[in-house]
């Protein structure tokens, strides 16, 4: 018997150490406690340093949790509750543990407690669990507010809703409303109601998620547009007992939606006005400037050619009447031709010619418009330099740079027209020594209706729409132009086209 007994002992020793459980015997009337040597483990003791007196396990009490220890305690001692709660240990080197006690009070014939039986349960692994996942659903909850969502989750047995504040609040409910799942469904637009919840039904049966936007009315009368996700839970058997899903509220983001798109019907219908006035307003004027400027050269080869004695003044008053005529006839094309683009209509008319002999002739033609102290020269280094474009439209092209070197050359200077074949390439210059363009600028400069700061500080008059006709020209022939400027130090706006296939050499 007295082996059956040891054993006996020695199983529930091992048990309660595997269980992290340590007994424990108040002899209340004499303030004796007994504790197994588990126990004493529990608290951090080695088997025999538990003193034995009341004192001595309240001291071992966490000071946050020794007050409500102890008053359970008195409470069961007085033949309230049973003894039964949680509470934290110090051990002695520092260490806090959690403790789940629980005991049974016997009393004698006056009623007058006189022991307490009990045990004490280390809980921490529990409590740490639990102080992770708070801690976890606390960081899901702060990163669903920082991305302006909330989470739910429901079960079908115990019609159970788990809810995020942001969830209620997307539906106009309290964050800390305790809700049922008809509640948030009753918020929906009447007329979505039964298909809201026919697609949810088939989400569940064909184990799918759901994803979908409806319309909640809140308690103020505005109305939301929550987008609303989720995916059914099922068990291992594979049969379905929840849902668990997010909410969204794209209120905001149709708003900005609706003023995006209102803003830009207003913008398009703006576009299609000035498109409009600038095809009516540049037919309008091209008629009888074509009748003025037509006139005015008539008038000058009628001087050249009957050698007629007229004044160096009236000759300058002349050549300039011809220019500005000229410059103004540039710029309703290019009006017209910013018409033509936004229509898809610029056309041209592709034939073989020499970019050479063009280049020679625009400058030539630019000769007797030159009043200030500008010099415009053409470097053909390659002749001829054929390819295949329109000639009227790289016309266009050429004289738009060279007038534009002259514009921006305010005190004059050189201007210098380059042109030669290289790499299968025509490659075309046009430099000055003008006022330079910031680099900021230069990204921009081919922009409809650009223009540089530095040209608007010096008040040079521009609508800065030529360079943005001519990058669409280039375009339209397969090539490239861009600039290469220092502010204050000129520029060169650079143009390569492929030469004409048969010049080309295979490589």
């Amino acid at each position: 018997n007295e082996d059956l007994l040891r054993t006996s002992a020695e199983r529930f020793a091992l048990s309660q150490r595997a269980g992290g459980i340590g007994t424990f015997e108040w002899l209340v009337q004499e303030n004796r406690i007994i504790w197994t040597p588990e126990l004493e483990q529990l608290y951090g003791l080695e088997p025999g340093g538990f003193e034995g007196k009341y004192e001595n396990w309240a001291q071992r009490v966490h000071p946050d949790d020794r007050a409500a220890a102890e008053a359970n305690l008195a409470e069961a001692v007085a033949g309230g509750p049973p003894y039964n709660i949680e509470f934290r240990v110090c051990w002695p080197d520092g260490t806090e543990r959690w403790m789940l006690a629980k005991g049974d009070v016997t009393f004698n014939a006056q009623g007058v407690a006189e022991r307490v039986i009990g045990v004490n349960v280390d809980v921490t692994e529990r409590h740490e669990v639990a102080n992770a996942l708070a801690q976890r659903r606390q960081q899901l909850e702060m990163a669903l507010d920082a991305a302006r969502m909330g989470a739910w989750q429901w079960d079908f047995a115990s019609r159970a809703l788990v809810s995020t504040g942001g969830c209620k609040v997307h539906f106009g409910f309290p964050p800390d409303a305790e809700l049922e799942f008809t509640q948030f469904t009753e918020r929906i637009e009447t007329s979505e109601q039964a298909d809201f919840l026919a697609l949810m039904r088939h989400a569940i049966a064909e184990a799918k998620a759901y994803d979908g936007e409806v319309k909640v009315h809140w308690p103020d009368g505005s109305m939301h547009f929550i987008r609303v996700t989720c995916q059914p839970v099922r068990s291992s058997d594979g049969v379905p007992y929840g849902l668990v899903g997010v909410t969204l509220d794209n209120t905001e983001t149709r708003e900005l939606l609706r003023r995006e798109q209102q803003a830009l019907a207003e913008t398009q219908q703006a576009l299609r006005l000035r498109d409009e006035f600038l095809s009516v307003a540049s037919h309008e004027l091209k008629t009888p400037l074509t009748s003025m400027l037509g006139n005015a050269q008539l008038l000058q080869r009628r001087l050249n050619r009957e050698n007629v004695n007229v004044s160096p003044a009236n000759t300058k008053a002349l050549n300039v009447l011809v220019s500005q005529a000229r410059r103004l006839e540039r710029m309703i094309n290019d009006l017209l031709d910013i018409t033509r683009i936004a229509k898809g209509r610029l056309s041209i008319d592709a034939q073989h010619f020499d970019i050479a002999r063009l280049a020679n002739q625009v400058v030539e033609e630019v000769q007797p418009t030159l009043y200030l102290a500008h010099v415009v020269v053409a470097d053909i280094r390659t002749a001829p330099v054929l390819i295949v474009g329109d000639p009227l439209r790289l016309e266009q092209v050429l004289q738009n740079l060279i007038q534009n070197a002259i514009k921006y050359s305010p005190n004059g200077g050189r201007i210098e027209v380059r042109v030669e074949a290289r790499s299968g390439q025509a490659h075309i210059s046009v430099s000055d020594q003008g006022i330079g363009i910031p680099e900021a600028a230069q990204p921009l400069l081919f922009s409809q209706f650009y223009r540089a700061s530095n040209v608007r500080q010096q008040q040079i008059s521009g609508m800065g729409i030529g360079l943005y006709v001519v990058k669409e020209i280039i375009s339209m022939h397969n090539g490239t132009v861009s600039v290469e400027s220092r502010e204050g130090q000129g520029s060169t706006f650079i143009i390569n086209l492929p030469l004409s296939p048969a010049l080309v050499e295979p490589a």
